[in-house]
């Protein structure tokens, strides 16, 4: 993919572009794109992960008696909206749905673009690959990592940018096995 998939996501569902987030004030300026702020890059991290292991990326990929925030989510789903629906001052409902578009369009274009949507190894490596652009765009105010169980999501270093920082974290994608 030349373009990240947050970029992607937003592009092919017609959204706002996402503002990245300021590292040194942990805050985005987004006025009224709210909801898409919140929403998209919370799908994203949710189904980062989701998609830790294999197994569990192949999971998710075959759980299709369920809607994508469960898959995604798990019990936390109703949690997740929430929190979402309350940061951007928007109804439960709205926020669901906008959430479960975002899911699919994710899951349609990986499918669609790159050979990584079609088994769950390569959809654990897509994911990885992508972990520090979707961070950037993560308002902080959520707290995804502690709904998420994973405190490295609401690190404030991961959503630095530079020479340097970009440096690192190439090495980290390497070291979790999101390298290429």
């Amino acid at each position: 993919m030349s373009k990240n998939l947050i970029t992607l996501v937003q592009e092919s569902l017609n959204l706002v572009p996402l503002e990245k987030l300021d590292p040194n004030r942990q805050a985005v300026d987004v006025g009224r794109n709210k909801l898409v702020q919140a929403a998209l890059p919370t799908v994203l991290a949710g189904m980062y992960k989701a998609t830790r292991t294999e197994e569990d990326a192949r999971q998710m990929m075959l759980d299709t008696n369920n809607c994508w925030l469960n898959r995604i989510f798990g019990v936390q789903a109703e949690a997740i909206v929430d929190r979402v629906a309350h940061y951007a001052h928007t109804d439960k409902t709205t926020t669901a749905e906008l959430m479960e578009t975002v899911a699919d369009a994710t899951y349609s274009l990986l499918q669609s673009s790159t050979e990584d949507g079609h088994n769950a190894s390569g959809l654990k490596d897509a994911f990885s690959r992508e972990r520090h652009e979707i961070l950037v765009y993560l308002p902080p105010q959520l707290d995804m990592g502690h709904l998420l169980h994973d405190p490295t999501i609401d690190d404030r270093t991961n959503k630095m940018e530079g020479p340097v920082s970009n440096m690192m974290h190439k090495i980290e994608n390497n070291f979790s096995g999101g390298g290429e």
